[in-house]
């Protein structure tokens, strides 16, 4: 039955109270809704805070780049850069040497220097002045009026067209074997501006080139720079491929591309390549050249970038850029007619950061959705058995390496989920007595702290190879599966003494770390953490930090509390963001993201699973695509290795093949077949686990020819059946074309049972599930005239998903054994036995219940 909630507001607080459970023992919703008016409730304040959003302006843009250069440098500089504000191919090379020079960017008009320019130069009184370009751009006239403004020399770089100036400015300011040079279209100003702040940031120049040629004076300086290795920013449109393939001649390092569909993801491209985070990040109109060429030093100097936005809004690419980059200030580059004060809310959304207790940290853009009691964390349509060792109270209990029994309180509190998890299913009284009893067992020996509860370990923990957690220790996970636990014992029983049990629990939430204390939620970089195992350096155990959130999340579900609300978000904001570090791409993803799990490859096959199952949870409580993405992406990465089953060998030559312990793969053994056969398969799997990335997902053959053998996954060596489904809940977009689709039904065997045709116009469909089946990525459609039908897909460039026209039958899947006979063998027998996974014997292993939701293998 769908959970029914009926909300109230009684005090100031929402009250959830689940339909099935209102009715156990007599028990009325009015009886319920006065307990809940009679227990204290802790007030809820969550305040936001974002980045401090300021304005470098003057009355024009000469103005503009004087009030720039005031702010950042002090009168005595070195040296004062000259460029026309008229025109923009001379000044694109400057910014990078004018950071490196610690100096700044001013603009004059051709044939005269404007008061503005004068007015900063007088205050500056540089040693030294440099003018970008030749007459042509700054006339001689100008050149005669700056000898006023300094006291050394004024000199002029210049070229005999904007490539050659930009290689004459690169070869007076870096030196032979530069970190970095940075490569731009010469055409248009976008590209090259904002590179020019990375650039000077990493100590490298920009150079010009032309869409299919790299001019010969560009060409005569990277053969004297010789830099470490060279970015290509732009599409292929305006630096071609032929361009970058030929820049390879001129490093023994790198040569790679950064751009984006406009100049706004390109800015915010070459950003992230260059900035892991930013506390100042200066924002110009990307649609004009001249506010920008003074902002490229200035950006480079504070270590952060330069992004693009139009007057009145923050292009996609520049939000998500600012988000992820975290600032504490913005800079606006020009007034109100170049960039709106509008932006000025964008900003503050991009950058907000929220205030729960002590804690300070970012909070991204997600809605927290309501589900149906049986998709919350822990329930689904099937029971738990009775598991494990528990005390005649029916505690659970653990048996540490020192021989004697202790509690353990995640043990105990995912015994309260799960028991509950039962008792919905099949109301016996045994499951809500044992829930209750290791809830009672929670709350006998917990430890008060700050107005709150903690439940202590009592026994000296190893962390993974860390140190020794010595007791009593206190962990994040246990605080949030127990509040979980105790917020669904009061959605059950209606006794307000679990509702306080709640209330004193989600209090250890907002206790600041301190020192011989209890503790566990901490804020590091911005990201909010509930540490499973609080320790120092933080650990940032995965796992354990998402099942925390669950409980914040349960809390909030059943109070409406505010900072509920915001810490539920701090934590799924924290699950998303580090995602990238946690992926292992073609591999087992990290167990913890502390430097030294990263160093130690701490992994586990069987968490890696667990993280898939919560990125499908967080899915369903976020409803953000971004969290399905990554279950599609860490499933792609290493699937189910447990399951077994059947692999598909198509007519061709094959290759079996054998993996050192380094993830070095080295062919073993071919054969070639007249027609297509079967053979069993032990582990489909990533060998080891830490192939290196990209070698794909592959079969270990249980029996027949390849026995001992690795095959490696393709459209012609495949998994009979359904592999890697994921359910995801809430319906995703899947684009779909004009012309005639074709949906398919299978049974468990992957065998077509019915088929349906439709012709349709180009629209959006929508899909609840995603699987392989016979080799052939698929969606079972809930919309549209294929409702109910499997649709083979593929995936396009920037990771979305569309039909493909494909057929998903395996017409060619025959009965036959794949067997020695057809063909002799080219080595020798190999051992029939695959090899374990890579376990660290110090990271426990999942307990019943906390591994679900990850990919299976059946239809």
């Amino acid at each position: 039955m769908l959970r029914r909630s009926i909300s109230s507001q009684l005090g100031g607080v929402r009250v959830f109270i689940g339909g099935s459970r209102a009715r156990r023992g007599g028990r009325l919703l009015l009886a319920a809704m006065l307990v809940v008016v009679g227990t204290a409730v802790p007030p809820s304040h969550a305040e936001a805070s974002s980045a401090t959003v300021d304005r470098l302006w003057g009355s024009d843009r000469y103005a503009t780049a004087a009030a720039i250069s005031s702010a950042v440098f002090t009168p005595g500089v070195a040296v004062a850069f000259i460029a026309t504000g008229t025109n923009f191919p001379d000044s694109l090379a400057g910014g990078p040497a004018a950071a490196r020079r610690k100096a700044p960017i001013l603009l004059t008009a051709p044939r005269d220097l404007p008061q503005a320019t004068r007015s900063e130069l007088a205050r500056l009184k540089p040693a030294s002045i440099v003018i970008l370009g030749g007459p042509g751009a700054v006339s001689d006239v100008v050149r005669n009026q700056l000898d006023t403004y300094t006291t050394g020399s004024v000199t002029r770089l210049a070229g005999r067209d904007r490539f050659a100036t930009a290689a004459v400015i690169s070869a007076r300011h870096f030196g032979a074997g530069a970190p970095v040079a940075y490569v731009a279209t010469g055409r248009s100003f976008p590209d090259a501006l904002t590179a020019g702040a990375a650039a000077g940031a990493k100590g490298g120049p920009v150079l010009l080139v032309d869409t299919d040629a790299i001019p010969s004076a560009v060409r005569s300086e990277l053969t004297r720079l010789r830099p470490a290795r060279i970015v290509v920013v732009g599409g292929a449109a305006v630096v071609s491929n032929a361009v970058l393939v030929g820049l390879r001649a001129y490093t023994t390092g790198n040569v790679g591309r950064q751009s984006g569909a406009d100049r706004f993801a390109t800015a915010a491209a070459i950003s992230a390549g260059a900035f892991s985070k930013a506390s100042t990040v200066y924002l110009a109109n990307g649609l004009g050249f001249a506010d920008a060429v003074a902002g490229v030093p200035a950006a480079a100097m504070a270590g952060g970038p330069l992004l693009l936005a139009t007057r009145t809004g923050l292009p996609p690419a520049t939000f998500a850029e600012l988000r992820r980059l975290d600032p504490s200030r913005v800079v606006l580059l020009g007034g109100d007619a170049v960039l709106s004060g509008s932006l000025a809310s964008a900003i503050r959304d991009a950058t907000a950061l929220t205030r729960v207790g002590p804690h300070v940290f970012r909070t991204d853009r997600y809605t927290l959705q309501a589900v149906p009691e049986e998709l919350l964390a822990y329930n689904s349509a099937r029971l738990v058995a009775i598991y494990g060792n528990r005390d005649a109270s029916g505690a659970f209990i653990y048996k540490h390496t020192d021989g004697r029994w202790y509690d353990h309180p995640v043990g105990q509190a995912q015994y309260v989920v799960n028991m509950l998890r039962n008792y919905r299913l099949k109301p016996d009284q045994v499951y809500l007595d044992l829930a209750i009893a290791n809830a009672d067992r929670l709350l006998d020996r917990a430890v008060r702290h700050g107005g709150a509860l903690f439940f202590p370990y009592s026994f000296d923990f190893g962390l993974h190879g860390r140190g020794t957690m010595n007791a009593p220790w206190y962990s994040g996970m246990a605080q949030g599966i127990a509040l979980s636990g105790f917020v669904r014992l009061y959605e059950v029983t209606g006794n307000d003494r679990w509702l306080q049990a709640a209330h004193d629990t989600f209090a250890s939430f907002k206790v600041p770390r301190q020192a011989g204390k209890p503790w566990f939620a901490v804020v590091e970089n911005g990201n909010l953490w509930f540490e499973e195992y609080p320790w120092t350096p933080y650990d940032h155990t995965f796992n354990g930090h998402n099942f925390a959130t669950y409980g914040v999340y349960d809390y909030w579900r059943l109070t409406g509390s505010a900072e509920a609300e915001q810490l539920t978000i701090g934590g799924i904001t924290t699950a998303q963001r580090v995602s990238a570090t946690v992926r292992v791409p073609g591999g087992i993803s990290q167990y913890c993201i502390a430097q030294s799990c990263l160093d130690r490859r701490v992994r586990n096959s069987n968490y890696h699973l667990t993280h898939i199952g919560q990125f499908i949870q967080l899915y369903r409580y976020t409803r953000s695509e971004s969290f399905a993405r990554l279950a599609d992406t860490f499933t792609a990465d290493n699937p189910n290795f447990r399951v077994g089953g059947t692999t598909v060998f198509k007519a061709g030559t094959h290759v079996g093949y054998q993996f050192d312990s380094a993830g070095v793969g080295s062919q073993d053994r071919s054969l070639t077949l007249a027609s297509s056969s079967n053979a069993p398969y032990a582990q489909r799997t990533v060998p080891y686990g830490w192939i290196r990335p990209g070698n794909g997902i592959w079969f270990y053959i249980s029996d027949g020819y390849f026995e001992g053998s690795w095959i490696r996954e393709s459209s012609s060596a495949y998994a009979r059946g359904f592999v890697d489904r994921l359910e995801y809940y809430w319906q995703r977009p899947l684009g779909v074309g004009s012309g005639t689709r074709t949906g398919y039904q299978f049974d468990a065997n992957g065998t077509v049972t019915a088929t349906k045709a439709t012709s349709t116009a180009a629209t959006t469909w929508h899909y609840t599930s995603r699987a392989k089946i016979n080799g052939k990525a698929a969606v079972l459609l809930s919309s549209g005239p294929l409702a109910g039908f499997w649709l083979p897909i593929a995936s396009s460039a920037t990771g979305g998903l569309s039909a493909a026209s494909e057929d998903l039958r395996s017409d060619d899947m025959a009965t036959g054994e794949l067997a020695p006979s057809e063909v002799s063998a080219t080595t020798e027998a190999v051992p029939p036995r695959p090899p374990s996974q890579p376990e660290d014997p110090l990271i426990p292993p999942p307990m019943p219940g906390q591994q679900e939701l990850g990919p299976v293998d059946g239809p």
